[in-house]
């Protein structure tokens, strides 16, 4: 199994993160809350200091209503939600 992280993918995964979940108009607490982890959790990692896991981004990818891609392509310049809005 291979050990994808942040690091690894060269992207700000987290700013893209906060920069769709700020757009939606969630809070940290509340997606924390969608994806099952803390709101200091979720914090730590909109602020660089863990890597998330393959599986975590999947899941706040879609609460996120984008995909996983959209989270981790390094060519993406707005994210795209599910059904054609862009963030």
């Amino acid at each position: 199994m291979f050990n994808i992280t942040i690091y690894s993918l060269g992207v700000s995964i987290v700013l893209r993160i906060k920069e769709a979940r700020e757009k939606i108009g969630l809070t940290q607490k509340e997606l924390s809350t969608k994806v099952s982890i803390t709101r200091e959790y979720l914090s730590a990692l909109e602020n660089g200091h863990y890597n998330p896991s393959i599986a975590l981004l999947k899941k706040i990818a879609h609460e996120l209503n984008t995909t996983l891609i959209a989270l981790i392509a390094e060519n993406e310049t707005s994210l795209e939600v599910r059904g054609g809005l862009k963030l």
